[in-house]
């Protein structure tokens, strides 16, 4: 399917905030481009290597002096202990629950094939009648924003998926059915409606992929997908939080991404940021959300968000 493009050039008019429903208030969603690669187990930082790092930073040093981060590692762990400025290149592979703290001037740049996924792979299902279940699911975040009556439970950053399509979360058990599922929070237990066996089930749990408030950060190359932020959270985010007075980042550029089904916002910037070329589809709630003064927001594909059917009139669509 062709996709529709947008292209937005917003330089330079003062106070900015996109909350404009583009893109996603009818038609089908785009077909997203797939990447298929050896999933990677949540490593033990105990027993996690860095390999082939040269630490350095970027002030007065040579183009090529970078650290290498590959699937195996702590990768939050090995972040924090650089200082500004330092520049890290990640090595293909699928990079699960990892949630980044940038510090200021740093650089993250992706290889060919490096996915974030926010989700777990969930396993040993029971059957019960006319659905199937699986417990010890305690993952959950608070609810926030205003949903569309057909899709009452928008409002949970929760999602599920049988082999990377997005289930609808039902309100109730007895509204379980083929094509949805039910999360139990009192219970700690996920309903499906859809037989499991020979299927990848995943449901997001992790809430960011970058977020915080440092300044000049930049973010090239990755697939980041099915996180489970919050509605008016960006999975990229340069704030700490999604009040008016809290602390922002300054001039983040975000480049060359594939953004996709996430639960709320896909991408977030404030004052001087970029977003350029990126392709922002399927999330939850909204593709992209902008805060500050003289922010660039261009050549995005922005199509088919708003997937877990927020209220336009509170806030849902592209931008």
């Amino acid at each position: 399917m062709e996709r529709q493009r947008w292209t937005f050039g917003l330089v330079g008019l003062g106070v900015l905030v996109l909350l404009i429903a583009l893109a996603s208030r009818g038609g089908n969603a785009p077909e997203a481009a797939t990447t298929t690669l050896q999933d990677v187990a949540s490593p033990d930082v105990s027993t996690s290597t860095i390999t082939s790092t040269t630490v350095s930073t970027l002030t007065n040093e040579p183009d090529d002096a970078f650290v290498t981060i590959t699937p195996a590692v702590d990768v939050a762990a090995v972040v924090a202990a650089q200082p500004e400025g330092t520049r890290f290149v990640f090595e293909p592979g699928v990079y699960r629950h990892v949630s980044i703290s940038p510090r200021s001037d740093q650089v993250f740049e992706a290889q060919e094939g490096v996915v974030f996924s926010g989700s777990k792979i969930l396993t040993d299902f029971t059957f019960d009648g006319d659905r199937w279940f699986v417990d010890g699911q305690t993952q959950q975040e608070w609810d926030h924003g205003e949903c569309f009556a057909s899709n009452p439970r928008c409002r949970h950053p929760e999602d599920l998926f049988v082999d990377g399509e997005l289930q609808t979360h039902v309100s109730s058990l007895q509204a379980v059915g083929p094509g949805s599922w039910f999360f139990d929070y009192n219970a700690d237990r996920i309903y499906l409606g859809s037989d499991p066996d020979g299927s990848v089930i995943e449901t997001s749990v992790t809430r960011h992929a970058f977020s915080s408030d440092a300044d000049r950060v930049e973010i090239r190359g990755f697939v980041i997908q099915r996180y489970a932020n919050q509605a008016q959270h960006g999975v990229i985010d340069s704030r700490l939080d999604n009040r008016t007075d809290s602390d922002r980042g300054d001039g983040w550029i975000v480049e060359s991404n594939v953004i996709r089904q996430n639960h709320g916002t896909g991408i977030v910037v404030t004052d001087h940021g970029v977003v350029r070329n990126n392709e922002i589809i399927e999330n939850g709630q909204l593709g992209i959300t902008a805060y500050g003064l003289d922010v660039e927001v261009t050549e995005n594909v922005i199509a088919g968000n708003n997937t877990t059917g927020f209220d336009y009139g509170w806030e849902g669509g592209g931008s």
